[in-house]
């Protein structure tokens, strides 16, 4: 939507931040925004399309299934995460297009993740790290 100068633009939509997608993660739900005039996806979702510029995107659910691109294993971690060390952090090409970060459950030894390897999300509370919050983990899609 083309606005004249002084005219103010679309109002952001409340599901197309990041307060909103963090509450979607406490509920179990994994969400991104779509483009509706390019198609583009943001996860976490954005309140404005960074390739045609507009405003217009709608809230989509995501399959939480994909991936692994690349990862690493934490040795040396932040306090908050001394207990769970090593930990391995991955990159998951999700089947929906789009890339997430995120912490591979039972996965401490480089040998046990295969790139390419297909894994689900899971949601896993972080209070010991900042009350009411989540944080994203993979498991085996056998798993699951």
């Amino acid at each position: 939507m083309r606005t004249k100068l002084g005219d103010s633009p679309p109002p952001v939509r409340i599901e197309n931040t990041i307060s909103y997608f963090y509450e979607q993660l406490e509920k179990g739900s994994l969400v991104g925004a779509r483009c509706k005039k390019c198609r583009a996806l943001y996860v976490p979702p954005e309140p404005l399309c960074s390739k045609c510029y507009t405003r217009d995107l709608k809230t989509q659910k995501l399959s939480g299934r994909g991936n692994i691109i690349t990862f690493t294993v934490v040795h040396v971690a932040p306090a908050e995460l001394q207990d769970v060390t090593p930990y391995t952090v991955a990159a998951i090409s999700l089947k929906e297009g789009v890339s997430v970060i995120g912490i591979l459950r039972d996965a401490k030894n480089p040998e046990d993740t295969i790139i390419g390897g297909e894994v689900v999300v899971d949601f896993e509370s972080s209070a010991k790290i900042t009350p009411g919050t989540v944080r994203l983990v993979f498991g085996s899609k056998k798993a699951n």
